[in-house]
């Protein structure tokens, strides 16, 4: 039998020994030390210089002095000196002092595992969990930081159709959500009462592109696809203009010609179906050029729709594509104006209404395309010109058929100045006039312009005063 306890390796008192209080007393000093055990401090290879009667030390690898020899050893000063004592795998000690606690392992005093965190139902910090929020905490702010390199914080979801997200709320309710809502896009959703929901952005999962059914305030709604909105006269300017009824449509071209200006259209185009009727638009329709818009204006036809100004009937400043088609167009001064780079196509049947100085002018880089088109003079008594150019570009071609019923006067029925433009192909373009219907100069070429009617000849162009060329212009 063995003289020491097996766990604590306390001494037992042997038969017939003397001083029996001896070996009584210092197992009760290593009762004391061992049992609670709380040491001074784990891994110590340094004995203190003044130690206190009862202090524990867990010596660490590499120890002197006092402590030579007794690498991983339990060290117990009795105030004669220093005991130690050998901890067993299993024992748990606590640093004198703190919360911190540990566990020998028979190598060292090693911080337990959390082993029996592993697998809970539901944990609450500060507050409860419950079947659905199995991770509940309450606190302040909540920190997840990386390990000495990245973080990424994962939320899955088990299939497409469901909803990996964040969601925020004030006071229990809604307001903001964000993740992949009911499919795998990038969803971006904010509330005002936690119950109606409103989709702001959209990045596509395939494409990356995103889209912003609420639209940007500030920013140009970005077309998805090609685009309608209806003018009727029963319309109003209230309305979106997308359906084609009173309560839908549009009053007015100059609203859905501004919606459509303010549209970034991209590869798409925009169309504004006018119904019948005059549609005075003040001043004149003005469509500013924003680069990438297509716009086409249609009519119910060139006897049906008028589009009307007191100054000018359509004026296109800047970088555009206006088509033209199936409408007729009346301005007091210019009955259609292009200028600063636009481009305005002619399509159809296009009856140019009143105008006393130019009936169709491009200047200033701008391009004016008659094509496949019945281009119908409904003007009377005189103007200053047919088609005008000063420093841009006019062109008739394929289809094209220009009909006059009444007697008119032009100052030159074709003008080109200031490095100008007008291209009438005449082998394409068909004249078609009442006898002597287009009277006054035939052509004006100045200012280095060019009229170009491919080898159609000095009386091509109709009128009772034959051409002149001057100060650097040409006539071909």
């Amino acid at each position: 039998m063995s003289d020491n306890s097996p766990r604590l390796d306390l001494p037992f008192i042997l038969p017939s020994q003397a001083q029996k209080h001896v070996t009584h007393n210092e197992a009760l000093r290593l009762l004391d030390a061992l049992v609670q055990l709380a040491v001074e401090g784990f891994g110590a290879v340094t004995p203190p210089a003044q130690p206190a009667q009862g202090e524990v030390w867990a010596i660490g690898a590499g120890a002197g002095g006092a402590w030579g020899g007794q690498d991983g050893a339990l060290a117990v000063f009795s105030g004669n000196g220093w005991i130690f004592r050998n901890p067993r795998p299993g024992w748990i000690a606590t640093l004198a002092g703190s919360a911190e606690l540990r566990v020998w392992d028979g190598a060292d005093w090693v911080v337990p595992g959390l082993a029996g965190l592993e697998n809970l139902a539901g944990l609450g910090i500060n507050t409860t969990s419950d079947a659905t929020n199995r991770l509940a905490v309450a606190a302040p702010a909540t920190l997840l930081t990386h390990d000495g390199d990245d973080h990424r914080l994962v939320v899955n979801k088990a299939a497409a159709g469901d909803t990996a997200s964040l969601l925020w709320q004030s006071g229990w309710s809604g307001r903001a959500e964000l993740g992949l809502a009911g499919d795998d896009d990038l969803h971006v959703k904010v509330s005002a009462d936690g119950a109606s929901w409103t989709e702001a952005m959209v990045i596509d999962a395939s494409s990356g592109q995103a889209s912003f059914p609420a639209g940007i305030s500030g920013v140009p709604e970005q077309l998805s696809a090609n685009r309608t909105y209806f003018v009727r006269l029963d319309g109003s300017d209230a309305n979106d203009g997308l359906t084609d009824s009173a309560a839908g449509a549009f009053r007015t071209v100059q609203r859905a010609v501004d919606m459509a200006a303010g549209l970034y259209c991209g590869p798409f185009a925009v169309t504004v179906r006018i119904g019948a009727g005059s549609f005075a638009e003040g001043a004149r329709l003005f469509v500013p050029g924003n680069g990438n818009l297509r716009l086409t204006l249609e009519g119910a036809g060139a006897g049906a729709t008028t589009i009307s100004g007191t100054t000018y009937g359509v004026q296109v400043s800047g970088p555009c594509d206006l088509t033209l088609r199936e409408l007729r167009i009346a301005g007091a001064s210019v009955t259609l104006w292009a200028r600063y780079g636009a481009r305005v196509n002619l399509r159809g049947t296009v009856e140019l209404g009143t105008g006393t100085a130019r009936l169709i002018g491009a200047d200033n880089a701008a391009y004016v395309e008659v094509l496949s088109c019945t281009l119908r003079l409904g003007v009377t008594g005189s103007a200053h010109f047919l088609f005008s150019t000063a420093g841009g570009h006019i062109y008739l071609g394929s289809g094209v058929s220009v009909v006059t019923t009444a007697p008119v006067t032009f100052n030159a029925t074709v003008y080109a100045g200031l490095n100008g433009i007008a291209q009438i192909v005449g082998s394409q373009v068909a004249w078609n006039e009442a006898a002597g219907a287009i009277q006054g100069t035939r052509y004006v070429a100045t200012g280095n312009g060019v009229i170009n009617t491919v080898g159609a000849g000095p009386s091509y162009i109709p009128g009772t005063v034959a051409g002149t060329v001057i100060e650097g212009g040409r006539y071909l």
